[in-house]
């Protein structure tokens, strides 16, 4: 594939059991890989040893009897840091883009391979980055391939799991660029006071209410700090109102999911963006600010707090009978026992021991 692609000489990533393919790319062509990089490497797997053999039986009944249970149980053990739901929710979903069969057919291909002696022949610049806390591959299997290729450098991510490029991209990122690429020959660090200041809006595009109040306060801001730089993280329609206003948008925005598409599917339909016009003024909107209507024409929108100017709100029809009960919620937060709860429950006061 690199001689169909033309290319002669390139730097090696691999991650998780690909790594032994790396690895043998640098051993049988030196003149070609300049520098390796191993992520959540293993340089050998067999399947011996009572743990490896249990484990294997368990995700090979998985595989087979529940693919779902599977999923779950293999996205889980990748993302094991706190607030992984993100890269665990997209790990399900690339896991449904195959199916058993294939995973089963992968699983057992990586069985009963050794690049260990390979990995001792490798002569390009290595370096290792493993996660200390990896429940895929233990932090010991980094170790073991910094010790067999000479000279090789070891990064470990102090509480990361097997995909560290994922949970920890910058440091990763940075990492391999310095690696591959070396430290530039010039450089500049400015103090923290001697920076320009920045600020990133995050402003809900549901009623541009929201986005009008903070483009009141950006422009307040840029007042008191006429240097500073915001960018803005938010969707249609609000980007596009704060475009129209000469504002910036974060280049991430465009990777961003329409907030309103079940809106449109509901088959409402807006006016066109040259009617987007704002009143920082504090008095009523423009009627045709943010104006939906229905597929028959009738009005499906009221006023929302229009003494404060903050815009119009869709109201979908609320379905007869569908009136949620009065909640009640205390004004304090605070662990009673479980009496304590009924006593409140009835509105009896609640007697508290006192502190001595």
């Amino acid at each position: 594939m690199l001689d169909a692609l033309a290319i002669d000489r390139l730097a090696v990533v691999g991650f998780s059991a690909a790594t032994m393919i790396a690895l043998r790319l640098a051993a049988e062509q030196p003149q070609r890989v300049t520098h390796v990089v191993t992520a959540g490497a293993l340089p050998s797997r067999w399947c011996t040893g009572e743990r490896m053999v249990q484990r294997m039986q368990k995700e090979g009944q998985l595989v087979s009897n529940d693919w779902p249970g599977y999923i779950d149980y293999f996205m889980s053990v990748l993302f094991t840091e706190p607030h992984s739901t993100k890269p665990y929710e997209d790990g399900v979903r690339y896991g449904w883009a195959t199916d058993a069969a294939v995973i089963n057919w992968a699983r057992h291909a990586w069985l009963n391979n050794d690049v260990r002696e390979l990995a001792r022949r490798v002569s390009c610049p290595t370096l290792v980055i493993h996660g200390d806390d990896d429940q895929r591959v233990p932090h010991v299997k980094g170790e073991e391939i910094q010790a067999l290729v000479p000279g090789a450098k070891l990064l470990t991510i102090g509480g990361g799991g097997h995909a560290t490029a994922v949970r920890d991209p910058v440091v990763f990122n940075r990492a391999v660029r310095d690696f591959v690429g070396g430290a530039p020959a010039k450089r500049t660090w400015v103090r923290a006071m001697k920076r320009q200041r920045k600020a990133l809006f995050i402003s809900s595009p549901i009623g541009l209410g929201h986005a009008q109040r903070d483009l009141a306060i950006a422009r307040e801001l840029r007042k008191l700090q006429p240097d500073l730089a915001i960018d803005w993280f938010t969707v249609d329609p609000a980007a596009r109102y704060l475009e129209q206003e000469g504002e910036r948008l974060h280049p991430l925005t465009q990777r961003l999911a329409n907030e309103s598409r079940h809106v449109e599917q509901r088959g409402w339909r807006a006016r066109p963006a040259g009617v987007l016009r704002a009143a920082h003024d504090g008095r009523d909107h423009d009627p045709q600010l943010h104006d939906l209507r229905r597929p028959d024409g009738g009005r499906a929108l009221r006023h929302r707090d229009r003494r404060r100017g903050v815009g119009r709100r869709l109201l979908l029809p609320r379905e007869p009978g569908a009136e949620a009960p009065a909640v009640r919620f205390s004004h304090r937060f605070r662990r009673l026992p479980a009496d304590g709860r009924r006593q409140r429950a009835r509105g009896d006061p609640v007697r508290r021991p006192q502190r001595r």
